[in-house]
């Protein structure tokens, strides 16, 4: 059985590693620690942002879960409180089956233990089986359009309509209710085979009156009624050793039921505190009266942003009309050449750009007007690094080609590169006839690159398909050169 929430399909699609170096650079994890102070949330957000998908399938997928947790945040505190109660429950059936490893791993096994695990194995399973009707149930209330929640209705309704749903209850509830009086009134059935049918209450001798009657004695009559073949015991021991095992082998398969659905549904409660980290990062967006959108997943055009706004910016301010919002097109081949002098945006430009690829990809709303992604297949990034005091040009060039040269190898097609004035401190010529050679790979091989740099001399070096070139005006706003 197959549920997520972060995952359409049985398989889910090859995770990107996202190397932290990069969410430093892009001060992600300093705008989240404003956006979202709690840490285990934060945490819960980096789990997916550091391992984000370029499968648009998958991307859309979370977003139409997310969209609909927005417009219901009834439901995501329903399914908090519902997924809740699996971990609990797979602690509990787990160590019921080491206590029954014990039991089994023991020679003599009494009646009394294997009774009290049959007991525990009986109400975990019954639990399990209650959870997945109240989650049925809560789901059915709602509208849903997300098609993760649709599937997960789904199940949990076939599961919970399904007579054999009802009849496992029945039982256990049967068996969670086992009395020390009741032990000794049980008889077993066999089939032809050898194999037990079922045991049931057979003598009343060993019942109080009150206990006959809530039964519905006699049951003989009942029991005949079933094919197989009536074991008498001989004697007391072989009678207790025969009941012990069939308590075993009845609390063995209560286990096995409540734990393929906790399988299942377990990881169902930690993919949805991404979620719930996701809404504060998004309420807190929204206290800041800053636009969010999903962007549209577009493979075949390129990545576009209408309203975009930095993230970093976004925290130091108590609303986003102090921050400018940048408008871009990444072009369709080639890369995306930005040109400025020293503090005119440039850097805050990229950022902002580089934090909507790794967001939208996470499957998280951006905080811009609208937005089209085209995804990419690995994230890199190239972050000139300040200069230190005694630092010479040749020392901080070195570096920066050792560090470009790593990132060529591990590179191919579909593959985006963010650089933030490499080469900053080499003489403008120098710098450009350094970075054109590899500017023109990049775009040779289909890796699209966006390069914020004060080098002037690049753009005659570059043809139109291989870079398009814009500038970074006073006002902070890109324009086409």
């Amino acid at each position: 059985m197959h549920i997520s929430l972060l995952h359409p399909g049985e398989k889910p699609s090859p995770a990107i590693p996202v190397k932290p170096d990069l969410l430093y650079h892009l001060s992600l994890d300093r705008s989240l620690a404003c956006l979202c102070p709690d840490r285990a949330s934060r945490e819960t957000l980096f789990a997916v942002i550091t391992h984000i998908t370029a499968a648009p399938a998958e991307i859309t997928y979370r977003q139409q879960i997310m969209a609909e947790l927005l417009r219901a945040p009834a439901l995501a505190e329903a399914l908090s409180t519902c997924f809740s109660r699996f971990p609990a429950l797979q602690t509990a059936q787990k160590d019921a089956e080491r206590e029954a490893r014990g039991v089994g791993a023991s020679r003599t096994t009494t009646v009394t233990s294997a009774k009290n695990l049959l007991q525990t194995q009986a109400i975990c399973c019954q639990r399990t089986l209650l959870s997945v009707a109240d989650l049925a149930h809560l789901l059915d209330q709602y509208s849903l359009t997300a098609e993760g929640l649709i599937s997960l209705r789904d199940i949990c309704r076939a599961i919970a309509e399904n007579p054999a749903h009802a009849r496992l209850l029945q039982l256990c509830r049967k068996y969670s209710e086992i009395s020390e009086r009741e032990l000794l009134a049980y008889r077993f059935t066999l089939n032809p085979d050898g194999r037990m049918v079922e045991y049931c209450l057979t003598d009343r001798r060993h019942l109080p009156e009150e206990t006959q009657k809530k039964r519905g004695f006699p049951l003989r009559t009942k029991s005949q009624s079933r094919p197989g073949i009536p074991v008498s015991p001989q004697d007391r021991e072989g009678y207790d050793s025969f009941t012990a095992s069939a308590f075993t082998t009845l609390a063995a398969h209560f286990s096995s039921v409540a734990r393929e659905l906790l399988q299942a549904l377990v990881p169902l409660a930690r993919e949805l505190r991404f979620y719930i980290a996701a809404l504060t990062y998004a309420a807190a967006l929204r206290e800041k009266d800053v636009p969010l959108c999903f962007p549209e997943i577009t493979p075949q055009t390129p990545t576009a942003a209408e309203g975009l706004y930095d993230l970093l910016l976004l925290t130091e301010f108590p609303t986003g009309r102090r921050v400018v919002p940048h408008t871009v097109s990444l072009p369709a081949e080639g890369g995306l050449l930005v040109l400025g002098e020293n503090g005119s945006g440039k850097t805050v430009f990229l950022r902002s750009l580089a934090t909507l690829q790794l967001l939208g990809q996470a499957g998280l709303p951006v905080p811009c007007t609208r937005a089209n992604l085209n995804p990419c297949t690995v994230p890199a990034l190239q972050f000139s690094h300040s200069e230190a005091p005694g630092d010479n040009a040749a020392g901080r060039f070195e570096p920066a080609v050792r560090e470009l040269a790593g990132m060529v190898e591990g590179l191919d097609t579909g593959a985006m590169v963010f650089l933030n004035e490499t080469f900053q401190s080499t003489a403008y010529a120098e710098g450009a006839e350094g970075l054109c050679p590899i500017l023109r790979h990049f775009s040779a091989c289909g890796i699209r690159w966006i390069l914020v740099s004060h080098l002037k001399d690049l753009p005659p070096m570059l043809s139109p398909k291989e870079a398009t070139v814009y500038r970074m005006g006073e006002d902070y706003r890109i324009s086409p050169e």
